[in-house]
């Protein structure tokens, strides 16, 4: 089954029976190679015949069946009899048209806006009768325009999809179009037989002809399907293929690609691309088969783009699944380095995507308008010039990765996983995206209107980015459950683990969500950095747990009028150098805490006596609210400023039924209002055993500050070496505690063992205390160990009973200089006057 070949002339012996077009059947007036008395009554040789085909002949019939495609057999007949009728007259013409070793389509024509066609015709294609289509009838187009320099690898991109494009670059067009080199060019070095192209015979078999090791011809006869073909080492069964043979396996797997009638491809060899593989449009499934190599990942079937050709193209209407594949080593001059999909769907099962580069976005996948799944796959090593560095989906793209699929090691300028304008990525069944370096935006970046699902125990581990270590979105939705976890995750600048930004942006976390062990190397949000406008939501035994902020908020960071609901969550032992070890929340944000748990969170300065640092151990609000329900603030430490809560003037925090408990900080050690805020306990609230070096162990009110208490409970709480154990109001504050409040046991202490003033309250000067049907009590202070009002301080005492506190100086139970009471008792104190 072999062609002998002798000083350049190839013999094909016909194991079947080959079919030529007389002159008669294509209308050439021109002696035919083969006589009448050749020929059956098909126009058939005889299996016996012996055929010389020279090199030009075959050169000729090679680039007219390049420029054609999806002949139907009678078609085919018909060129081939043309070409031959053509050689045997030596036709000039048909030298100059036909030869391949020209590759005519690397230059233009020299002509504007003229096309010269395959037969030697010269058209306008600004002529209406003739237009951009007018080489349809002439063999197809041979070069392009002046203007259009350029011919592109696309085969079937332009005159109504039938021909190759001219354009100023073709880019994304598949390059341009390279040309088929003779044997006489191919590298004898590379032991590999370069297929090039087929002829068809009357039961339907074609003859491959190919160049081999040693740059001659050889040939073969192969079988077609239904205009493709498959050699012995194919094996065809209905719709499907299997293809088995290394030798072959390029030009088969071409071949299969552009047979409309497979729709099943079984490899079970591996694959190295010597060129672009055709672009598919129909449903086809492509399995491997590969075994026995006896490594995990080699077992798959690989193919190869060989660093130089994308693999798989799918044009619109594709629905192509790939199962038990390893492919590599891909590349495009735009996006997709491995697959690119445009309004297509396209399913991975068990397949490996790496080492591939794209020039533009996803350097292993990319879809547009498309839907991609992948299912236990591994996607690795794969690198982006822009954004995408293992995917990216656009247009009302979906790509949904299930089943423990893999996401590791790759990088890309911007993002590793990108989906924008409209497109949806759903993460699922233990999927994992780690180790990943991002140059810009975050790890995965969900953007312009498009939506984030991650639930199913998704893990997002150890990835670096700018923004949004882990997960960066901007005007765009995230929904998060299914106990995700996203834990180690670093951002250079803000948003460890989550970046959220743009004009609006939702976030939905519940279902057991751990953010963990992320960090803010240079800016806010060691775990989420809400930067933008829009709602955020936590719920449902979520957990927020030792992160870490350079600037503020070790575990959040939220601003600009964003709202942030918080329900059965924990955010416990984040850090931040600078403000807010649990919180930071400035420019108009609004949190509201309720049922939840924020413990152990720190902020501490480099530098203890830089003055703007160490604020809001839990929570620091700037121009913001926090308002926390039934709810637990403990075991929070502040080196400067509000051990639980610091709020800066404009910003108002309300505490109802909650607890603040075993806070610390240098001033406020439970709650600090800075001047002109807001500080409201309510409804059953209980500040206790919280500790400050210098005033307000519970809670301080600065100048002009509002602090309301009421129905609630001080007590055990602390000033080591100064004033207010319980509350401290500074000037011209006010502060009213209200029906039913109890302020007890508290103490101010001074160094070396004394007391300091107002154990209970202290009053600073000017400013107004109302105590209305509640109780101060069991309080100790050098002087009003229950209250001590400072010069012109008023202290108004209503229907309230003020008993059993101790002063070691002057007024046990109160010291004042301005004192209204109404309806009160004042009994049972200690103090060496009063």
């Amino acid at each position: 089954m072999h062609a002998s070949v002798f000083l350049g002339l190839v013999h094909i012996v016909a194991f079947r029976q080959l079919c030529v077009a007389t002159p008669s059947s294509i209308g050439l007036a021109v002696a035919p190679l083969f006589s009448a008395a050749d020929l059956d009554m098909n126009g058939c040789i005889s299996p016996e015949e012996y055929v010389p085909l020279s090199q030009t002949m075959i050169q000729r019939i090679l680039v007219v069946l390049r420029t054609s495609r999806g002949h139907p057999a009678e078609e085919l007949r018909t060129i081939v009899g043309r070409v031959l009728t053509e050689d045997s007259a030596n036709s000039d013409q048909a030298e100059s048209n036909f030869a391949a070793e020209d590759c005519g389509w690397q230059s233009h024509n020299g002509y504007v806006d003229h096309l010269l066609c395959m037969d030697g015709h010269l058209c306008n294609a600004l002529v209406v009768e003739e237009s951009w289509s007018c080489c349809n009838e002439h063999g197809g187009r041979y070069q392009c325009p002046s203007n259009y320099a350029n011919m592109c690898a696309r085969d079937s991109s332009c005159a109504g999809g039938t021909d190759y494009c001219c354009h100023i670059d073709c880019t994304d067009r598949g390059g341009n179009r390279p040309c088929y080199l003779g044997c006489s060019d191919v590298a004898a070095t590379d032991g590999a037989l370069w297929a090039d192209s087929q002829l068809q015979t009357c039961e339907d078999y074609y003859v491959l002809q190919y160049c081999n090791e040693t740059g001659g011809y050889g040939s073969e006869w192969v079988a077609l399907r239904g205009g493709t073909f498959a050699d012995y080492a194919m094996s065809v069964s209905g719709s499907t293929v299997t293809l088995n043979d290394t030798t072959y396996a390029f030009p088969q797997l071409e071949g299969v690609l552009q047979d409309e009638a497979v729709s099943v491809v079984i490899l079970q060899t591996h694959v190295a691309l010597a060129g672009n593989l055709t672009e598919i449009r129909r449903a086809l499934s492509i399995y491997g088969e590969c075994v026995g190599s006896g490594d995990a990942t080699r077992s798959l079937c690989a193919v190869t783009g060989q660093n130089s050709w994308r693999i798989f193209t799918l044009g619109e209407g594709a629905v192509v699944h790939l199962e038990a594949l390893e492919l590599h080593s891909g590349r495009a001059q735009g996006h997709g380095g491995l697959l690119y999909a445009a309004f297509a769907q396209a399913t991975l099962v068990a397949c490996v995507l790496r080492d591939s580069h794209a020039l533009a976005s996803g350097g292993a996948v990319s879809a547009i308008g498309s839907r991609v799944t992948y299912t236990g796959c591994s996607i690795f090593g794969n690198v982006a010039d822009d954004t995408g560095g293992a995917m990216w989906g656009y247009n009302r793209s979906t790509l949904l990765l299930d089943a423990g699929t893999l996401v590791e090691g790759n990088s890309g300028y911007s993002s590793i996983i990108d989906v924008e304008h409209w497109s949806t990525l759903m993460m699922n069944g233990s999927t994992q995206v780690r180790g990943n370096v991002a140059s810009g935006y975050g790890t995965i970046t969900v953007s312009d209107n498009s939506t984030l699902w991650m639930g199913g125990n998704t893990l997002i581990e150890e990835n670096q980015a700018t923004i949004g270590g882990g997960i960066h979105v901007i005007d765009s939705q995230v929904f998060m459950g299914g106990g995700s976890v996203l834990r180690g995750n670093t951002a250079k600048d803000s948003g460890g683990a989550i970046g959220l930004g743009g004009a609006w942006s939702e976030s939905y976390i519940t279902e057991g969500v751990r953010i963990t062990g992320n960090s803010a190397q240079g800016g806010f949000g060691g775990a989420i950095a809400f930067e933008g406008v829009g709602k955020l939501m936590l719920d449902s035994g979520s957990e927020i747990a030792e992160n870490y902020a350079l600037v503020g908020g070790g575990a959040m960071h939220i601003r600009y009028d964003s709202v942030a609901k918080f329900e059965e969550v924990t955010v416990c032992n984040n850090v931040a150098d600078r403000s807010g070890g649990g919180f930071k929340l400035e420019q108009g944000a609004t949190v509201f805490f309720s049922r939840s748990l924020l413990c152990n969170n720190s902020v501490g300065a480099a530098d203890p006596d830089d003055g703007d640092l160490g604020d809001g151990g839990a929570v620091h609000c700037a121009g913001s609210v926090f308002r926390a329900d039934s709810a637990v603030l403990e075991g929070n430490t502040a080196t400067k400023k509000g051990g639980a809560v610091y709020a800066d003037a404009s910003s108002m925090v309300e505490l109802a039924n909650t607890v603040v408990a075993n806070n610390s900080a240098e001033t406020g050690g439970g709650v600090y209002g800075a001047s002109y805020s807001q500080v409201t306990v309510t409804n059953g609230s209980t500040v206790v055993r919280n500790v400050a070096v210098l005033q307000g162990g519970g809670v301080f009110g600065g100048e002009h500050t509002v602090v309301t208490v009421s129905g609630s409970y001080l007590a055990l709480n602390v000033v080591t070496d100064g004033d207010g154990g319980g509350l401290y109001a500074d000037a011209y504050a006010t502060l009213d505690v209200a029906e039913g409040s109890r302020v007890q046991g508290n103490s101010a202490t001074e160094k070396g063992g004394g007391l300091g003033l107002g154990g209970g309250l202290y009053a600073a000067e000017d400013a107004v205390v109302n105590v209305i049907n509640s109780e101060v009590s069991d309080n100790q202070g050098s002087n009003g160990g229950g209250l001590y009002g400072a010069a012109d301080a008023r202290i108004e005492v209503e229907g309230s009973v003020i008993s059993g506190n101790v002063a070691t100086d002057d007024g046990g139970g109160v010291l004042f200089h301005h004192l209204i009471a109404h309806d009160s008792r004042i009994e049972m104190n200690e103090g060496t006057t009063g």
